[in-house]
């Protein structure tokens, strides 16, 4: 089972916000039994909706990372907004806030709309996992595209991790180099979609702007159970206007598999 991955913001908000936290984590995906990308076919009944009474939400699988596979027609049960678990301040009234919760309308992504779900088993039902942060919202994307979702399920499958210290020190006119591992850390083939990486520097003598790499992404990567690709990077050739004069940059990598943004602070003497 191949996958594309990793994650920079996966419960990402709905029309009725969910919370926005970074995920999934590794305890997301342990917790989930079905991992899937797809379309929303619709609700197996007709709305209007409600927390009391909510939609089960039917969804084509295109892509699964686990529990299911391309084809698949899952039907996604108890589809409600978050709880008001941790509302600030305290509320006054818990009871009156958990019937105002019952009685808001629900209104599940429309037909049409793709989707990346974490889900588990309720005893015959399939639902959605809770986020790993303990903040009441859901794990999932809503309305991604196809890079967003290469972007958040890295967890699944793929660990990427960078070498040496945030903190680095450097000298004009010498290499600066970064090396990054990706590794397979599933049972099975994973692909990892390096065309999704983004590399952006930052120095002080331009603030505010992003520098681009000089290069173009390398095609997907396969790696079979446990294996591993290193990339081996020299800043100066991947930034050839950066790094002339002494000063301060800084390296931000959001690439499948980061587990959101990683950085390097570089000061250059």
């Amino acid at each position: 089972m191949g996958v594309c991955l990793a994650i920079v913001i996966a419960a990402v908000s709905t029309a009725r916000a969910d919370v926005i936290f970074e995920e999934p984590t590794q305890l997301t995906c342990g917790r989930s039994e079905v991992i899937v990308a797809g379309t929303v076919d619709g609700t197996t009944q007709p709305g209007p909706f409600t927390n009391a009474q909510p939609p089960t939400l039917k969804v084509a699988a295109t892509a699964c990372w686990k529990g299911c596979r391309p084809g698949d027609h899952l039907e996604v049960a108890q589809w409600v907004d978050p709880k008001p678990s941790r509302s600030k301040p305290r509320p006054s009234d818990p009871k009156a806030e958990l019937a105002a919760w019952e009685q808001a309308a629900v209104e599940p992504p429309a037909k049409g709309t793709k989707v990346m779900l974490f889900l588990r088993h309720d005893g015959s039902q399939l639902v959605r996992v809770q986020d790993s942060g303990g903040y009441g919202g859901y794990v999932m994307l809503i309305g991604a595209d196809d890079k967003q979702t290469q972007r958040s399920a890295g967890m699944c499958e793929v660990a990427l991790a960078i070498a040496g210290a945030r903190d680095r020190t450097a000298v004009v006119g010498n290499p600066v180099m970064v090396h990054v591992d990706v590794t397979n850390i599933s049972g099975t083939a994973a692909v990892f979609h390096a065309e999704a990486m983004t590399l952006k520097l930052q120095t002080d003598a331009r603030p505010g702007e992003d520098l681009a790499p000089a290069w173009t992404p390398p095609a997907a990567i396969t790696l079979q159970p446990g294996a591993k690709h290193a990339f081996d990077w020299d800043l100066t050739q991947l930034f050839p206007d950066a790094f002339k004069k002494p000063g301060n940059y800084w390296l931000t990598l959001d690439a499948p598999a980061a587990m959101g943004l990683h950085w390097i602070a570089i000061a250059v003497q």
